[in-house]
């Protein structure tokens, strides 16, 4: 119940900046513009998923961009997770800098939520018994936050298409929900891990992370120069 609340709460923060996007839309003047774009790398993540970019380009210095993707394998076989199924969130509110107003910095919001099906062993504290391999369904959601640099990179001579290379850091916290477990056992955290690596087992964990992006996108419309 308290995830479905919470759950329910992100999907509003999710439609709040694409709502503010929309009604920008409908006061755009001739020197402002959408883009509309997607990331084909996202394909060959540890996650693999899929899903188109939006933003709008108020002036020559800032921009509100947004991506959302649908989350659909394990292609890394990550702890043998299973039948994996969610979405992605990204919302950046871009700030231009520089000469030709290509290279931009923001902060990123990111939200990311997933289940499937994994099996690990639960422990019986009271009748000192253990559940090993027990098959369950699970489920993630790990919120995050990180300062963004990005260029953006002209690919036609009509300006229309150009490349947006994006990288930064961050952190992110993670909190998962294990279903159907036998009522008195629970999850025993497994020591592991090095360095920076992240814990994927481990339920309210703070880990830090590295955004990079590397996305395709396309000018909508064909406005006037941006000042």
């Amino acid at each position: 119940m308290v995830i479905a609340v919470q759950l329910a709460s992100m999907r509003k923060l999710i439609l709040l900046p694409l709502l503010v996007l929309s009604v920008c839309a409908c006061a755009q003047k001739g020197d402002r513009y959408w883009s509309i774009g997607v990331n084909p790398f996202s394909l060959g993540e540890s996650m693999s998923s899929i899903g188109p970019c939006a933003g709008f380009r108020f002036s020559a210095g800032f921009e509100l961009w947004a991506e959302g993707s649908y989350i659909f394998h394990n292609l890394y076989k990550i702890h043998d997770w299973k039948n994996m199924r969610g979405y992605r969130f990204i919302f950046q509110p871009r700030y231009y800098v520089g000469k030709g107003r290509t290279l931009f910095i923001t902060p990123e919001f990111r939200l990311k939520q997933f289940s499937y099906t994994t099996a690990l062993p639960f422990v019986n504290k009271t009748t000192n018994d253990t559940l090993y391999n027990y098959t369950h369904r699970a489920s993630q959601v790990l919120i995050g936050g990180a300062f963004v640099i990005g260029g953006q990179f002209v690919l036609s001579e009509r300006k229309r298409i150009f490349l947006e290379v994006t990288a930064g850091m961050g952190g992110k916290l993670r909190f998962i929900n294990r279903k159907n477990i036998p009522e008195g056992y629970e999850y025993e955290v497994q020591p592991g891990g090095f360095g920076l690596a992240p814990h994927y087992n481990w339920d309210n964990d703070g880990t830090p992370y590295f955004p990079l992006g590397l996305r395709l996108m396309w000018r909508l419309n064909n406005s006037k120069q941006l000042r």
